[in-house]
C-alpha cells in the first residue's frame, strides 16, 4: 500500500478494532509504540475525540489495576511531578469540576498508611513553603490581649507560629527561649477530650525541647499581672 493520508469511515475503524480484538501485543511492541508516541502533542480537537470515546466506557478491575500502577510508576519520577507542577501552575478550576471531584470523592476511604503519608506530606509542604495556606487565623479577644501583654513587655514573639517538631500551630512562639504560649478558652479547652489533646501536645513539645506555658482565658481577663508574672519568671529560668 503507498504511503499517504487515507480516510477512515467509521465502518473500517471497526473491522480493524475486531480484527485487532484479543490480539496479545508483546513487550517489545508495546515499547514500540511508546517510544513512537513519547513527546506527540495531541491537538483540542484530538483530545475532545479520545475524551467522547472513553466515556462511558466500564473498565474491567484488572485494566484499573494495571492503569493505577502506571501512574503511580510516572509519578515515582521527580520530572514527572515537576512538569505536571508548572503545567497546573495558575491554573483555576471551575466550579462544575470542583463539582464533580467532589462527587468523586465522596464516600472514598482511605487507609491508615495512606492517611499518614498525606498529612506528612502536607507538612512536609507547609514547612518547606511549597504550601501556602489560605486560611486566615482570626486572633480571639484572649489572644488579642496576651499580644499586647507580650508587646508591653517588649518580648519578640510569632503568633500563630507552625511548630515543625511538634507539628501544630502556637498561639504565640518565643523564638529568643523556646517558648510556646496557648490561651485556653474557658469553654473550648474545658473537656476531657481537649485536656488529654492539650497534654499530649505539651509533651510532644517537651520532648522536641520547647516549653509550654498555658493560660486559662479568666486568667488572661481577669488575672493579666499574675500571667505576666509567670512570663517573666520562665523568661528568667530559660
Amino acid at each position: 500500500m503507498s504511503k499517504g493520508k487515507y480516510i477512515r469511515t467509521p465502518e473500517i475503524r471497526k473491522k480493524m478494532s475486531e480484527a485487532g480484538k484479543g490480539n496479545i501485543i508483546s513487550e517489545e511492541t508495546k515499547n514500540k509504540i511508546s517510544k513512537a508516541l513519547k513527546g506527540r502533542i495531541f491537538s483540542l480537537e484530538h483530545r475532545e475525540k479520545i475524551g467522547k470515546a472513553g466515556k462511558g466506557k466500564i473498565l474491567s478491575k484488572e485494566s484499573k489495576n494495571k492503569m493505577s500502577i502506571t501512574i503511580k510508576n510516572k509519578l515515582a519520577s521527580p520530572i514527572i511531578r515537576m512538569k505536571m507542577n508548572i503545567a497546573h501552575k495558575g491554573k483555576r478550576l471551575s466550579e462544575e469540576t470542583k463539582r464533580k471531584m467532589s462527587i468523586i470523592r465522596k464516600g472514598r476511604t482511605f487507609s491508615k498508611e495512606h492517611r499518614k503519608k498525606l498529612s506528612e506530606s502536607h507538612i512536609q509542604g507547609i514547612t518547606s513553603g511549597r504550601i501556602k495556606l489560605k486560611c486566615i487565623y482570626r486572633d480571639t479577644t484572649i489572644e488579642i490581649t496576651m499580644g499586647e501583654i507580650l508587646t508591653k513587655l517588649n518580648i519578640k514573639f510569632i503568633p500563630q507560629c507552625f511548630i515543625k517538631e511538634v507539628r501544630c500551630y502556637a498561639d504565640f512562639f518565643l523564638p529568643n527561649n523556646n517558648i510556646l504560649i496557648e490561651c485556653d478558652g474557658d469553654f473550648w479547652h474545658n473537656s476531657d477530650k481537649q485536656k488529654r489533646k492539650d497534654i499530649n501536645r505539651d509533651l510532644r513539645a517537651s520532648f522536641a525541647g520547647y516549653k509550654t506555658l498555658r493560660f486559662w482565658e479568666h486568667e488572661i481577663n481577669k488575672e493579666p499581672e499574675r500571667c505576666i508574672k509567670i512570663i517573666k519568671q520562665s523568661l528568667r529560668k530559660g
